[in-house]
C-alpha cells in the first residue's frame, strides 16, 4: 500500500500562512466504513482551521463524507466515513490555516518569521488501515524564496519511509527559510539565531552516544527548533515524537549550554525506551524517569558535563520532586492531570529517576557488581520490539529476577501509591556525593525531606 503526500506552502513575503495538503492513497474507500481520523483537539491544541475543507475524490468524482466524535482521555476526534465505495486511487485534498507559534506541547501548526512548524497531529489524518504502508512526503516550495527548505521527521526533501496508519500524525514538519546542521543521521534545523549553532553540534555528539549505547540501527534523528513569543512558555521546552523532537523556546530566553545538554538529551532517550502508558500514567513513572536517568547519567559518562553541572542538574530535580507539594499522589492520579496540574505533571519524572538509581544500586548488590539497570534495559528493550503492549508486568519480571519478586512487587506497588523514592548515587560511579537534608512543601512550606548533591573531591569521574 503507498500513501503520496504532497505540502504546498504559501509565502506572503515573511512567513507561511497557509498550506495546501494533497494526499493520494491506493486504499479502498467502503460506504459507512471509518477511513480516516483527525485529531479535532490533542491535549488542548485545536486542529487547524480549514480555509479549503475535506474534498475526497476519486476515478468517478466527489465522495461525500460524514463524521462522528470519539473522545479518548484529552484526545477529542473526528472519524470520517465515506458515503459510497470508492474505485480506483484516493486523493484527499484540503488547505490549512496557520496561527502564530504557540506553547508547549508543539502539536500546533504555527507561524513564525521564516516560515512553519508543528505536529501531524495539528494537521494530519491518520487513515484506517491494518499494518503499514508506504509513505512518500515531497514539497512544492515554488512559492517560497529560492533558499526554502522543507522537513519531515524521517529527513529534508521528499522522503519515502514505511509506517503505521498514525504515522503522518506523530510527526513534526517544518517548511521555509530554515538554518540546518547535518551529521549522518542527525539533522537540527532552526529559523535563524545565532545562539544555536553550537547547540546543534553538542547535541549531534549526544545523539551519536546514544545511538551506540542503545544499539540504534542508524535510523534518522531529526530537530527542529521554533521560537515563540507566547508568555505561557516558560524559557524553553519542546515535545517528542517518532525519531525527532520539535524545541520552543522564547525569543528573550537565556539559556545556558548545560541545560540544552541535558533537555536534548532526555528527548533523545525516548527514542529507545518504551513500556505501553495506557491509560497514560500507567508506566510514565518508567518512560519519563528512564529518560531523566539516561539524560543525567550519558552525558556524565560522556565527559561533556562535569560535577558541579551534573550536581547543579541533580539538586534542580530534587528541588521538583521532594519539594512538591503532590509528591504523595498515585500514578494515575498524576496522569490524568497531564498539562492541567503542573506540580503533578512533574511527579512521575522525578518519581521514576530517583527510584531507578535506587533500582541500579539494587541490582547491583545483588549481582556483586556484574549487572546493572543497564542490562534491565537492554532486555525490556527487545522485549518491547517484540511486544508493544508490555507494561510494568514486565519490568517487575525482569528486576524481580535481579532481587527477588517479593522486594520488586513490594517497591512497585508503593511507587504506584505515591510512596516517596530515596536516590542513590552509585550509578555515577563516583565524583559526587549525596547528603540527606531538610527542604520546605512549596505552597506549604511544610518541612519535608531534601537531598542535596556535591562535587566529591578526589573522586574520578567514571
Amino acid at each position: 500500500m503507498e500513501i503520496q503526500v504532497r505540502l504546498t506552502p504559501d509565502w506572503d513575503g515573511t512567513t507561511i500562512r497557509h498550506l495546501r495538503v494533497e494526499i493520494r492513497a491506493d486504499l479502498a474507500a467502503r460506504a459507512g466504513e471509518d477511513l480516516f481520523v483527525i485529531n479535532r483537539v490533542t491535549i488542548f491544541k485545536p486542529f487547524a482551521e480549514l480555509s479549503e475543507p475535506f474534498c475526497l475524490t476519486d476515478e468517478q468524482g466527489e465522495i461525500p463524507l460524514r463524521f462522528r466524535h470519539e473522545q479518548e482521555g484529552p484526545v477529542k476526534k473526528e472519524v470520517y466515513a465515506a458515503e459510497r465505495d470508492s474505485r480506483g486511487m484516493l486523493r484527499l485534498t484540503y488547505t490549512a490555516q496557520l496561527q502564530p507559534c504557540g506553547q508547549n506541547p508543539t502539536f500546533d501548526l504555527g507561524y513564525e518569521e521564516g516560515g512553519m512548524t508543528g505536529a501531524g497531529m495539528g494537521f494530519m489524518p491518520g487513515f484506517a488501515f491494518e499494518g503499514k504502508a508506504m509513505h512518500t512526503l515531497s514539497w512544492d516550495l515554488t512559492a517560497l524564496p529560492q533558499r526554502a527548505m522543507g522537513v519531515w521527521s524521517y529527513g529534508q526533501g521528499t522522503v519515502s519511509r514505511e509506517g503505521g496508519k498514525e504515522m503522518l500524525m506523530t510527526t513534526f514538519y517544518a517548511a521555509g527559510l530554515l538554518d540546518c546542521v547535518r551529521m549522518g543521521a542527525f539533522g537540527y534545523y532552526w529559523f535563524p539565531d545565532r545562539r544555536i549553532p553550537e547547540t546543534a553540534m553538542v547535541t549531534s555528539q549526544i545523539f551519536d552516544y546514544e545511538s551506540a549505547f542503545f544499539q540504534d540501527p542508524g535510523d534518522v534523528y531529526t530537530i527542529i527548533g521554533r521560537h515563540t513569543s507566547d508568555p505561557a512558555t516558560v524559557r524553553a521546552g519542546g515535545t517528542a515524537l517518532d525519531r525527532s523532537y520539535m524545541f520552543i523556546y522564547r525569543e528573550d530566553a537565556h539559556i545556558s549550554r548545560e541545560w540544552f545538554i541535558f533537555l536534548f538529551a532526555h528527548e533523545m532517550v525516548h527514542n529507545w525506551i518504551h513500556l505501553n502508558d495506557v491509560p497514560f500514567g500507567t508506566c510514565t513513572w518508567y518512560v519519563e524517569g528512564m529518560a531523566e536517568y539516561y539524560s543525567a547519567l550519558l552525558p556524565w559518562r560522556m565527559g561533556i558535563v562535569d560535577a558541579d553541572a551534573l550536581c547543579r542538574e541533580l539538586n534542580k530535580r530534587a528541588g521538583q520532586y521532594y519539594e512538591n507539594p503532590m509528591i504523595h499522589e498515585s500514578n494515575l492520579s498524576c496522569g490524568e492531570a497531564l498539562m492541567k496540574d503542573p506540580e503533578k505533571t512533574r511527579i512521575p519524572y522525578g518519581r521514576g529517576f530517583f527510584y531507578l538509581t535506587h533500582a541500579d544500586a539494587m541490582i547491583r548488590q545483588a549481582t556483586g557488581g556484574d549487572k546493572c539497570l543497564d542490562d534491565l534495559v537492554m532486555e525490556l528493550n527487545a522485549r518491547f520490539c517484540q511486544d508493544q503492549a508490555i507494561r510494568n508486568e514486565a519490568w517487575l519480571e525482569v528486576y524481580g529476577r535481579y532481587v527477588g519478586m517479593e522486594t520488586a512487587e513490594r517497591e512497585h506497588q508503593a511507587l504506584t501509591e505515591g510512596g516517596v523514592a530515596e536516590p542513590d548515587i552509585t550509578c555515577f560511579g563516583g565524583g559526587i556525593r549525596m547528603e540527606k537534608t531538610e527542604g520546605r512543601t512549596r505552597g506549604s512550606e511544610e518541612p519535608c525531606v531534601l537531598y542535596r548533591f556535591l562535587p566529591q573531591e578526589g573522586n574520578a569521574q567514571s
